[in-house]
């Protein structure tokens, strides 16, 4: 979607030096975040060796799947050769092929195919009781993002008293391409791998946690943006039933409507647009020749090919903004998760779930929606059929310019509005449900424009400062505080309340939520009147 506001953000990163967008190692760490000493653990793979870091031992760049490479490419998860010696894991591991991210989502260790790894961050390998664990899906459009993210790095999180895994998973047309030559193939379920990645990667933590001080029982999956979107797809999928006890998704939800734009996409269409972005790299029909072809793709070629860094403008009937994301397939996603939802056909555990208040600022292009015809035609590229009414709601005359008109439009119908629907839906099954929304940003932020926009709860919740130069003001500690304390807590006992000093209201028919701020607030009718309007002017 354009250049958005990264140009500020480079020039910031130029005068501050901090281009990965996020703090310094720990002192005592090496420079590429690894962790220091040797740490052996035995896991059901094999035996590895991590290090320290402060108070908590890390472990880089576990295997729990084998390098999905040549025949392997296009398929589900395949299990990891064992071994006997000790594996380093004191480095970092390999990330997923990829376009150069933005800052931000900077990755840092090695590319490769055979990224299929997770990292382990653990205050004790044996604790006086099991630790709650924390399974973590980064976001990134699915083209993005790893888990070698500095932003990511979960000490200080897991210090709070639970093991946290971060987790990488195949990304862009390695882990999103529908295909009907795919489905045809014994097992196939196309377009699905990097969510079975994940699963691969839930069954590891089931098998594995306890040998890291955690407990396998009281496992809570967090995600943010297609991480979040990825949690809520688990939430329905029957293979990821009983992988974990708790679902939390930060700023993402698998809802979708008439006017949804990050929702899995409508099976039948994902495949015919995975048919003709074959046929343009080279790889025409819809038979076994068409699926030998694209195995036989340099890598570099499938990435190359995602023209964008996650995201098309309009006329997608495939995928919407995304560019590539999981589908309806009919196995690993039965049905679309509003029907899902409607029969009762989920996990049933406890969901923590949220937006923040600026979430469109991270998306949109200061540079294009200068004026109002711009951003009249930025809302039909997007929302062709509903245009007129969703101007209508949304008037520039309201916002004060056409740029803050289209900031609020993409937070109301890409964020708030299909994560309230799915609360909603949730809750009214009997789902005990917590919802937020964040309201309090950082120097950083202010300084690029962006308030309190997509991504700003990462910090929060990892509790890594995002610029050297900038440290936390003592609102922006007590708030990583409280939303560590929310976070781990649900982990624990599937409530976050109990260690946090403001009560968190379960989600009802008023829509309490909890304002995530210093202090937070309980509040309720949470986007009630804006997403109602909407779902009114654009019903069919």
């Amino acid at each position: 979607m354009g250049t958005h506001r990264w140009g500020r953000f480079a020039l910031a990163c130029a005068v501050l030096a901090a281009c990965d967008g996020s703090s310094a190692p720990d002192a005592g760490a090496p420079e590429d975040g690894g962790a220091t000493g040797p740490l052996v653990v035995t896991t059901t793979s094999g035996p590895v060796e991590g290090g320290t870091r402060g108070e908590v031992h890390a472990f880089y760049g576990i295997p729990y799947a084998a390098p999905p490479v040549g025949d392997l490419r296009f398929r589900a998860p395949a299990p990891v050769v064992p071994w006997t010696e000790p594996r380093d894991a004191t480095q970092l591991g390999a990330y997923c092929p990829q376009r150069e991210p933005i800052p931000p989502l900077a990755v840092r260790g090695a590319e490769s195919e055979g990224c299929l790894e997770l990292n382990v961050f653990t205050p004790a390998l044996a604790p006086a009781a099991p630790l709650p664990v924390l399974v973590f899906f980064h976001g990134g459009a699915f083209t993005l993002g790893a888990a070698t993210t500095e932003l990511y790095e979960g000490d200080r999180l897991a210090a709070r008293g639970a093991v946290v895994v971060t987790v990488n998973y195949r990304l862009g047309y390695a882990g999103f391409l529908a295909h009907p030559a795919l489905d045809a193939e014994a097992g196939g379920s196309s377009g699905m791998y990097g969510i079975l990645d994940q699963q691969a990667a839930l069954r590891w933590v089931r098998d594995n946690a306890a040998a890291f001080g955690g407990d396998p029982s009281r496992v809570a999956i967090f995600g943010e943006s297609a991480g979040a979107l990825s949690v809520c797809v688990h939430y329905f999928s029957p293979g990821s039933r009983g992988l974990f006890a708790a679902a939390i998704s930060q700023s993402g939800s698998c809802f979708g409507s008439s006017t949804s734009v990050i929702g899995p996409a409508d099976r039948a269409a994902a495949r015919a647009r995975g048919v003709e972005h074959a046929t343009a790299l080279g790889c025409p029909g819809t038979d076994a020749a068409a699926a030998s072809c694209l195995r036989a793709l340099p890598i570099d070629t499938l990435v190359d090919a995602l023209s964008t860094t996650g995201f098309t403008l309009g006329g997608d009937a495939a995928y919407g903004v995304l560019s590539m994301g999981p589908n309806v397939d009919g196995t690993v996603l039965p049905d679309a998760p509003e029907v899902l939802v409607a029969s009762g056909a989920h996990a049933g555990v406890p969901y923590l779930l949220g937006t923040n208040r600026d979430e469109g600022t991270f998306f949109s292009d200061d540079a294009t929606v200068t004026t109002e015809e711009a951003y009249a035609a930025w809302v039909r590229g997007f929302w062709p059929e509903h245009a007129d009414a969703i101007l209508g709601l949304y008037p520039v005359a309201t916002h004060g310019s056409p740029l803050a008109a289209y900031d609020v439009v993409l937070r109301d119908l890409a964020f708030a509005c299909p994560t309230r629907e799915l609360a909603r839906g949730l809750s009214a099954g009997g789902v005990p449900v917590y919802l937020y929304e964040l309201n309090h940003t950082n120097a950083a932020a202010v300084m690029l424009g962006l308030g309190v926009s997509h991504g700003v709860d990462l910090l929060y919740v990892f509790g890594n400062a995002p610029l050297p130069f900038a440290r936390p003001s003592a609102a922006e500690r007590n708030l990583t505080e409280s939303v560590q304390a929310y976070w781990t807590g649900f982990a624990a006992a599937r409530d976050p309340n109990g260690v946090a000093a403001v009560a968190w209201p379960r989600h009802d028919a008023s829509d309490a939520y909890l304002e995530l701020n210093d202090p937070s607030v309980p509040s309720t009718a949470y986007y009630r009147d804006a997403c109602e309007a909407l779902a009114a002017a654009t019903a069919p």
